[in-house]
């Protein structure tokens, strides 16, 4: 089993590349969110269904998986001006 130390020893706070910063997820990405999963195309190629997420879907996907503490998601700025343009994620 491992340690709440360990845990967070992997949970950076940002990852520094050269063109891109991943960070944490902050609650105001939700609104990102939001946008992106209201798209059906994104829907289908992220999520693997073929309607937009509803608002409320969004926001318990959001929470759940993106803030949880069981994932590790990061967003994804531009490095240069610090704009949010992607998220990723992290397993095992």
């Amino acid at each position: 089993m491992t340690s709440t130390r360990e845990r967070e020893a992997w949970r950076p706070e940002a990852i520094l590349g050269r063109l891109v910063v991943l960070r944490r997820h902050r609650t105001e990405n939700l609104r990102a969110f939001q946008r992106w999963y209201s798209d059906p195309e994104v829907a289908r190629l992220t999520r693997y269904q073929q309607a937009a997420l509803s608002p409320d879907e969004v926001q318990r996907f959001f929470y759940s998986r993106v803030m949880g503490t069981d994932f590790l998601a990061m967003a994804i700025h531009l490095r240069e001006s610090d704009r949010l343009v992607g998220t990723c994620a992290f397993s095992q």
